[in-house]
Parts: C-alpha cells; structure tokens; sequence
C-alpha cells in the first residue's frame, strides 16, 4: 500500500510506475499495489497527469494497481466521480486504519506500507501499520517533506 498527502505522490509515483512494470515483466513479488492519495482538490490531479497518464497505459496494470482518490475539499459533489472500478474517487479523508485492516485481513505473504505526505497522515499510517507488526509481516517506509 503506498499513501500519499499532497506534493507526497511525487516521492511515490516511481515506486508505482516501477512495481506496475515489474510485474508486467515478471521481476516484482508484488502482486497488488494500492495507491491512496489525499488531496484538498480535483485540480490537484494535474500535478501529476503526465506520469499518471504513462502509468494507466502501462501493460497489466489493471491487474496489479488500484488507485484511491479522497478529496478533502471538493466544491461540490459533483467533481467527486469514480472513472473506473481501479481509479475511484472519495469525498474528505481515508480511514487509514480500515483500509489497511481490510487489505492486511487478505494478504498473502509479506505485505509493503509506504507514506510521504503530511506529519499526520503519516502518523495515522505508521500507527495502522505497527497495530499489526508482530501479528502480520507487515514493513514499514517513511519518507517526510517538513521544513
């Protein structure tokens, strides 16, 4: 699972793009990557089109990759659509405990959680996951941006 607050989706993208073309050419044990990215807006979206748009083309990534959007502070609810079963959009903020607990209850193997992103998002996800260290394997990657 690879979180990300804000400008954090620029740390995560490569791993994305890297563990997508891994398992599109057989040199990744990953077999599921989530990708949850929190933002305050939909025009935060363009920050990242480009790579973004790379990634959906790329060979079975529909297998592999899962994308969650949750926009904190949508104008309307109408700028909140899912375009697809594997891109969905949410309204204000992830339960980071549920979803983490949801995806931990079906793991099979060891399990990855990353997050770049705000001091609490990162707080949230690191006590998700050490909830759970010690019954599950589950690692654990921190990448902060504070000044």
């Amino acid at each position: 699972m690879i979180f990300a607050g804000g400008v954090g989706i620029t740390h995560q993208v490569p791993f994305v793009r890297d563990l997508v073309a891994g398992y599109a050419s057989g040199t990744v044990a990953a077999r599921k990557v989530i990708l949850v990215w929190v933002i305050q807006s939909p025009e935060h979206l363009d920050w990242i089109r480009p790579w973004m748009t790379t990634i959906l083309a790329m060979d079975k990534r529909r297998e592999i990759l899962r994308i969650q959007l949750f926009v904190t502070r949508p104008r309307s609810t109408k700028e909140i659509h899912s375009p697809s079963a594997t891109v969905q959009m949410f309204p204000g903020k992830p339960n980071v405990d549920t979803l983490i607990e949801m995806e931990s209850e079906n793991q099979i193997g060891a399990m990855g959680v990353s997050v770049c992103g705000t001091g609490g998002l990162s707080d949230d996800v690191r006590a998700a996951v050490r909830k759970r260290q010690g019954v599950r394997n589950i690692d654990f990657l921190e990448q902060g941006f504070t000044w």
